[in-house]
Formats: C-alpha cells, sequence, structure tokens
C-alpha cells in the first residue's frame, strides 16, 4: 500500500507563480545588488585537481600557486562526465564525441610513427626500410601517408628529379 505524501498547504505562497513583471523586477534588483565586488564570489574563481578530482574556490591572486600545483582553472562537479585528454579534462557529451578523442589519441600515434618511419626511408630507400622495420602496406600507401603527416615531403624518386632538372 502507498503511503500518501502529506504537503504543507496552509502556506500563504502554496500554488501561486510570480508574474512575468515580477520574475523581472526580481531579476532586476537581484543583478544591481550581486554587482562587482557585492557579488559574493567577486575576486575567487574555481581550480580543480585531476589526479585528486577535488575542485575549490580560491582567491584570484593564489591561482598562479595553483596551476603550478597541477591544478586546472575550470569547475569540474560531475568528474564522470570528462575524460582527461593530455592532462586537459574535457567535457564528453556522447558516444561521438568520446570515440572522436580516442580517434585524436590514435591519430597522434599515427603521425609519430611516420615520423619515426620517415628518416629511416630517407637514409635506405623503400624496399629497405619495410624489412628493417617490418611496415606493413604498399609503397604507395607509404607515400600518400608520409605527404598527409609530414610537412615538405617528397618521394626519392622526386628528389632525384628535382636534383637532375636542378643542375
Amino acid at each position: 500500500m502507498k503511503e500518501k505524501i502529506m504537503v504543507n498547504t496552509s502556506c500563504f505562497w502554496y500554488g501561486h507563480k510570480h508574474k512575468e513583471e515580477s520574475k523581472r523586477k526580481i531579476g532586476l534588483a537581484n543583478s544591481i545588488a550581486q554587482a562587482g565586488e557585492r557579488n559574493s564570489h567577486f575576486g575567487t574563481c574555481w581550480v580543480s585537481n585531476i589526479e585528486k578530482k577535488e575542485c575549490k574556490s580560491i582567491k584570484k591572486e593564489e591561482l598562479n600557486k595553483y596551476i603550478k600545483q597541477g591544478w586546472i582553472k575550470k569547475r569540474i562537479i560531475n568528474w564522470d562526465a570528462y575524460i582527461n585528454i593530455d592532462n586537459k579534462m574535457v567535457y564528453k557529451t556522447n558516444a561521438r564525441k568520446e570515440s572522436y578523442y580516442r580517434n585524436v589519441a590514435k591519430m597522434k600515434e599515427t603521425k609519430a610513427l611516420y615520423e619515426y618511419l620517415y628518416p629511416i626511408y630517407k637514409g635506405l630507400g623503400f624496399a629497405d626500410m619495410k624489412l628493417q622495420t617490418g611496415y606493413p602496406y604498399s609503397d604507395t600507401n607509404f607515400y600518400n601517408r608520409c605527404k598527409h603527416w609530414i610537412p615538405g615531403f617528397i618521394t626519392n624518386k622526386e628528389e632525384k628529379l628535382l636534383k637532375e632538372g636542378n643542375k
């Protein structure tokens, strides 16, 4: 059997709502009363510690001290709604964004791979680079990816043609 919940209906304001004009007047009065130095949060800011999963309000003069100790200038209430990417707390709004950030991390790894392979290719050529590193894809794949990830990339053949053209 369900219990009935009793509500105090003897209160003067029970069941009433403010009119739009009253809401506007209250808002205007509060905006004046809470402006600038009269605001209780004036001169403070929020900082969060990623490792401790803690946030606090501090005086703005102390901000640099906290930043040096690894805090970030941001108020985080729901820690489960954020992910840590490169020591920055990024808000996850849905699974698509989460997968986007995973893809960003994967792209950084891919870029690092081609930055590692490129000097080996320049020194040995594609065939020997492939043997030495175990690179599993074709030379065309390698060239296309290097063009994407390595600024100013040109193949060894293109480089030879450029040198011959300059003679």
